[in-house]
């Protein structure tokens, strides 16, 4: 019954602004929460329509957003994209629940990176854009080493989109932040399971994940690169040397 409930959740409120509105205030977002966390042996059922709902109802809708971010949303999707690296169908609905939490919302930009969750952001970010069947968009969904590409238009078109969505998101005035701060763990990986979208990515330290992403977000861009040392972004990457 649950399941079908947020799946009838996220139809009634996709693309309605109005029924945003009513569910946000209904606790459509909290009931959104608690669907995320529930855990049914090895059914991930639940846990799609959730993310799918939660995606449709923080959609361009600042309060929904923001009851999001003080219900535990961002470390619970994050959570699921970790601990669910092979389940593509959760991964995609919890991918475009986060960017529609992160795009154009610098306070749950920083919220997502400061709880060690970088490499999911630049994953979401990297989606197209969100559709609102809650389908995977035409995007990339590796997180890292976008920008290097083979030097061809397509790939440079992909670095451009990242770039212009992280600025947006406030990504690098979130990530410089983090440089900033004391190294700390971030949401715990699961046992036994590698990143889905990187293997390498658990052999990578918080702070390095942070500097790969930090480089691509100012490489050939000159007003990403203004930003970031306005930010003081070269002080922070010269004090970790």
């Amino acid at each position: 019954v649950q399941s079908r409930a947020l799946q009838a959740l996220g139809r009634l409120v996709a693309g309605n602004a109005e029924s945003q509105r009513r569910a946000g205030e209904a606790g459509g977002v909290e009931a959104g929460v608690a669907g995320l966390r529930r855990h049914v042996d090895n059914d991930t059922t639940v846990r799609e329509h959730a993310a799918a709902a939660l995606g449709h109802l923080v959609r361009r809708c600042r309060h929904n957003q923001a009851l999001a971010r003080k219900g535990g949303v961002i470390e619970a999707l994050i959570t699921l994209l970790r601990q669910y690296p092979d389940a593509a169908s959760l991964q995609s609905k919890a991918s475009i629940a986060l960017q529609n939490l992160v795009v154009d919302n610098q306070s749950n930009t920083k919220v997502a990176v400061a709880m060690g969750g970088i490499e999911e952001v630049i994953s979401a970010l990297h989606q197209g854009p969100s559709r609102q069947d809650g389908r995977r968009g035409s995007g990339s969904p590796t997180a890292r080493g976008s920008s290097g590409g083979s030097g061809n238009g397509g790939g440079d078109s992909m670095r451009e989109k990242f770039q212009a969505k992280g600025r947006d998101a406030g990504l690098i005035e979130a990530v410089i932040a983090a440089l900033m701060q004391p190294p700390k763990a971030g949401i715990p990986v699961a046992s036994g399971k590698s990143r889905k979208s990187n293997p390498a990515a658990a052999l990578q330290s918080p702070q390095a994940n942070l500097l790969v992403a930090l480089a691509d977000l100012v490489e050939g861009h000159f007003e990403n690169q203004s930003n970031a040392a306005a930010k003081g972004g070269v002080e922070a990457v010269l004090t970790i040397m």
